[in-house]
């Protein structure tokens, strides 16, 4: 299993947790994490960083994209944006 697989499957339980804390449990680092979220996001996951006002902490979780957000991929990437 890769880290981004890894890092996907700790996600889909539905729980939000930063570079650190992912960083942790798949034994990566910070900027690896935040290169295997990217890596993610290329595939069409839709992982959300979150960042907390209080102390500026950002949490990544897996979430479902708005259909705001499903047009304005459409927009710009056209039907490719979507693997067909």
């Amino acid at each position: 299993m890769t880290n981004s697989q890894r890092i996907l499957k700790v996600l889909q339980s539905g729980q939000s947790y930063t570079s650190g804390q992912l960083a942790g449990l798949v034994g990566t680092t910070k900027p690896g994490v935040r290169a295997r979220v990217s890596e993610l996001r290329r595939e069409g996951h839709a992982v959300y960083a979150n960042t907390r006002s209080s102390d500026g902490k950002t949490f990544y979780r897996l979430g479902t994209p708005s259909r705001q957000m499903v047009a304005a991929a459409y927009a710009m990437f056209g039907s490719q944006a979507f693997g067909q």
